[in-house]
């Protein structure tokens, strides 16, 4: 059953709700919406690193810096939904072809069920923005440990350290 008139389209306003009210005739649904933005977006995160880690296994030589960007997380959070698709151009084709590759797998160990959403693209958009600024926001505040102890490991600093420590004594 759709609501909607034709020509009507669907806003969505990020807002407090004391600031725009509450009705209760909507407010249901509203929350349904909300778990559903929220479930698919946390599956979003664990399935975007389960895709570049297939990725990267199946082919070393895989370019992953070209697929950590908004367009590409807001397509691994529509792989989560089910929802009408058109058609798309060839960078979106592509994103869906390397998502299309690993994500029954994904949907197989997680037991994940696809929500029906209409109007994804817009909460896609947002959501693929947040989890590409986390992704980056973590990449900064943690690279230089990973990096130090990848470091480590080759150089295997410590173990030196402790062998120099026992020839002085």
């Amino acid at each position: 059953m759709n609501i909607l008139a034709s020509g009507d389209r669907i806003l969505f306003v990020k807002s407090f709700i004391d600031g725009i009210g509450w009705n209760e005739q909507y407010q249901e649904r509203s929350e349904e919406i909300v778990n559903i933005i929220h479930a698919t977006t946390t599956h979003a995160y664990p399935l975007s690193k389960f895709i570049f880690l297939c990725a990267i296994q199946d082919n070393a030589s895989f370019d992953i810096a070209s697929y950590i960007n908004k367009e590409s997380l807001s397509e691994v959070w529509l792989s989560l939904v089910d929802y009408h698709c058109g058609r798309v151009g060839e960078a979106t084709a592509r994103r869906r072809i390397l998502i299309g590759q690993y994500i029954q797998r994904y949907l197989d160990c997680t037991s994940y069920i696809r929500p029906e959403l209409n109007y994804a693209q817009q909460s896609s958009s947002m959501e693929g923005l947040k989890i590409y600024t986390a992704y980056t926001n973590n990449i900064g505040a943690h690279f230089g440990n990973h990096f130090r102890r990848a470091i480590n490991t080759l150089l295997q600093i410590r173990q030196r350290k402790i062998d120099l420590i026992r020839q002085r004594q």
